[in-house]
């Protein structure tokens, strides 16, 4: 088991965030979760990043993983800061895997870029008519819009929207997702192997019983 520091706006993100990894790094993982707002820095986003590896090194998390939206102006702007961030940090410290993203227009996007994967989670009829993420406007309100008419909805109607978009998280398959390049999902996915998939293996070499 990793022990990773998922980074982003709320409790969406806290909820849809560690699934959607676990799907690409098929291991055992424990979540730990702080929004943006309470990183409290005053260097941006870069800040921000170079705040985090620093508590997570102190909380003795593994690595982090920080995923910020592109719906608010100058949204490329933080991904950019992110990175100079993740660098600049380790131009001076020893480093700690940090995957990085940017979910465009936001996270919804990518869960409503698998249709499959919403009408199993939601209990939607097999002709429910998931929207083309590209061309929705709005995907987090059409994925409540979603949510709101199911049958999971009815049957459970004490449920959260949060506890129904973790379930689409869990079965969001990334092949599945004709727009995940543009989505911001792909090149995500790259980052988590790239920065995350080496320290599975050193783990596994440690301890090939786990």
């Amino acid at each position: 088991m990793i022990r990773i520091r998922f980074i982003g706006d709320g409790p969406r993100d806290q909820a849809v965030l560690p699934p959607i990894v676990d799907s690409f790094l098929s291991t055992p993982i424990r979540a730990d979760f702080e929004a943006w707002p309470r990183l409290h820095t005053g260097g941006g986003y870069r800040g921000k990043i170079k705040l985090a590896t620093r508590q997570a090194k102190d909380a003795g998390q593994q690595a982090i993983v920080a995923v910020a939206d592109r719906d608010v102006r100058r949204g490329d702007y933080r991904i950019k800061e992110l990175r100079k961030g993740r660098e600049e940090h380790r131009e001076k410290h020893v480093a700690v895997p940090t995957a990085l993203g940017l979910a465009d227009p936001h996270l919804e996007a990518w869960l409503i870029d698998d249709p499959l994967a919403v009408r199993t989670a939601l209990r939607l009829p097999p002709n429910a008519q998931i929207p083309n993420v590209r061309k929705c406007d709005d995907p987090k309100k059409r994925l409540n819009e979603l949510w709101e008419g199911s049958a999971r909805r009815s049957d459970a109607p004490e449920e959260t929207a949060i506890q129904a978009l973790s379930d689409v998280a869990m079965a969001l398959a990334i092949e599945r997702c004709p727009h995940s390049s543009e989505t911001g999902l792909a090149e995500f996915a790259d980052d988590v192997r790239r920065e995350i998939g080496p320290l599975i293996q050193q783990k596994t070499i440690a301890n090939p019983s786990e």
